[in-house]
């Protein structure tokens, strides 16, 4: 009996071959009493057995309803795999994420809301707690894009996420300086970011428009701020658009620096706004000493404005407040003097230059003042400047000689205009296409035998140099000229040489 006790704890296949030894074995003994005990032993061993496997298969049924437990169709579902299981659950069983499966939905998620393509990922959200937390990393966003991803793609990425960036928070009825606060970076960066980024696309409209949304937010403008724009506007030629940027500046009460009112004059005067330039002028003198850049700016203007007695002003101005007046700025006051017909006080002022110690006066400034005499059609002061100039030790060029030789034609002194015209050969100086142009033009005031053969002389040796038009009007000129004498002689001369020249094909080769 102590074998089929032992036999009763082992499993059902087991059971089975224990009986069939024990079966055997019993055969083998002589005595029928032991079978029936061994059976009655076995019978009570298989209806525990039977009772245990009745309550097991009870419970797991009812224990779904008692304790919570997986459903039938859940138990069902799981039985084909973990993977099927995903995909058969409804949407009232979501699917428990790990620590790991977690971090990658976070890092997606931030990395969709860094891509420019995307919009932004706050705007999705739908909770308004997170609201805030996500346009202060958007903001952050669009200040360092631009900056770690240098070029107009990154730029015009940063200007359309503001642009959502401001929907968003008109949407939302949140303030964008209250935002700021959890960013890294402060509004005036932001702002001064996407300025930068609106002028390096060219949409020079949108930088003003930023300003204007920096007034509207509450957000401080510091004058350097309003330096940078203007300077970074100027960079672009916007000259314009700089000066707007001047008006909200003056409109928030700040006053501009010495040098941003020198780069203003510029400013204005290169749009041609010239009273303002000549404000912004006056606003630097009383603020500090202009500095020669700013006088030269606004001598340019007055000489636009042909102003002779502004002019001198600003240079005495310029005396008195120890500038140093160099022959720049002395030739722009002398060019405002021929447009107001001011020689002789172009002379003086002249004259006091070159007394000066050193003396501020160049060719240019002689030149200058010949022009004014040949506006005048004095040649005798014109030849007397140029006489003037090899005396003081300045060796006069091409325009010179050219300037001396227009006044001798139009003061109708061709013999004065050939004197010039051998003085221009006997210093080194070729004549050139003015020279002939101003020579043959001449003749149709006036002219000599020996005035027209120089002019057709120059005229054949400059022939190559010269278009056609302008070598076919000359042409005509010298033949007009030699039928006004009625000198058989020249007549033949000038129309057998222009003749040739015709036949060679001179004008044609400069044409």
């Amino acid at each position: 009996s102590s074998r089929f006790r032992i036999c009763t704890h082992l499993p059902r296949s087991k059971l089975t071959t224990s009986l069939l030894v024990m079966a055997s074995t019993a055969s083998m003994a002589p005595s029928t009493d032991a079978i029936l005990e061994a059976l009655s032993s076995l019978g009570f061993e298989l209806l525990l057995f039977a009772l245990t496997l009745a309550f097991g298969v009870a419970f797991r049924s009812l224990s779904p309803r008692v304790f919570g437990g997986p459903t039938k169709r859940k138990a069902v579902v799981m039985a084909k795999g973990a993977k099927t299981a995903e995909k058969e659950l409804p949407k009232a069983y979501p699917q428990e994420h790990t620590q790991r499966q977690r971090f990658r939905r976070d890092r997606d998620a931030d990395r969709d809301a860094r891509s420019p393509s995307e919009a932004p990922a706050w705007r999705k959200q739908s909770r308004p707690q997170k609201d805030a937390s996500e346009a202060w990393k958007l903001i952050d966003e669009i200040v360092s894009a631009p900056r770690d991803r240098p070029g107009t793609a990154s730029a015009a990425w940063a200007l359309q996420a503001y642009s959502e960036l401001k929907s968003g928070l008109r949407e939302k009825e949140l303030c964008l300086l209250t935002v700021a606060q959890s960013s890294k970076s402060s509004p005036l960066l932001l702002f001064s970011s996407l300025v930068q980024c609106a002028i390096r696309v060219g949409n020079f409209e949108q930088a003003e428009s930023l300003v204007g949304d920096m007034a509207a937010e509450g957000v401080p403008r510091p004058l350097a701020f309003y330096e940078s724009v203007m300077k970074l506007l100027a960079g672009q030629k916007q000259y314009h658009a700089a000066l707007r940027i001047y008006q909200h500046l003056a409109k928030d009460g700040l006053q501009a620096s010495a040098v941003t009112y020198s780069c203003l004059i510029s400013f204005a005067a290169a749009v041609g706004e010239l009273d303002l330039a000549i404000s912004f002028f006056r606003k630097l003198s009383v603020l500090a000493t202009p500095s020669i850049r700013a006088y030269m700016s606004i001598l340019g203007v007055y000489s636009k404005q042909a102003d002779w007695a502004s002019s001198i002003e600003a240079l005495r101005d310029m005396q008195s407040r120890g500038v140093v007046v160099d022959a720049l700025s002395l030739n722009i006051v002398l060019a405002t003097g021929v447009a107001a017909d001011r020689v002789e006080e172009m002379a003086a002022i002249l004259k006091e230059a070159e007394e000066a110690t050193p003396p501020f006066r160049d060719v240019v400034s002689y030149n200058t003042l010949v022009k004014g005499y040949v506006r005048r059609a004095d040649a005798a002061n014109a030849m007397q400047l140029l006489k003037q100039m090899r005396q003081r030790g300045l060796s006069p060029n091409s325009i010179t000689y050219n300037s001396v030789m227009d006044a001798a034609v139009r003061g109708l002194r061709s013999d004065l205009a050939l004197q010039v015209l051998a003085e221009m050969r006997r210093f080194g100086l070729q004549p050139d296409k003015f020279s002939c142009s101003i020579l043959v033009k001449g003749l149709a005031r006036h002219g000599t035998p020996t005035y027209v053969r120089t002019s057709l002389s120059l005229l054949i040796e400059l022939a190559s140099k010269l278009d056609q038009k302008l070598l076919a009007n000359l042409q005509n000129i010298l033949i007009e000229a030699a039928a006004r004498l009625k000198d058989k002689e020249l007549m033949l001369l000038v129309s057998s040489q222009l003749q040739h020249l015709e036949c060679s094909g001179s004008g044609g080769q400069a044409a």
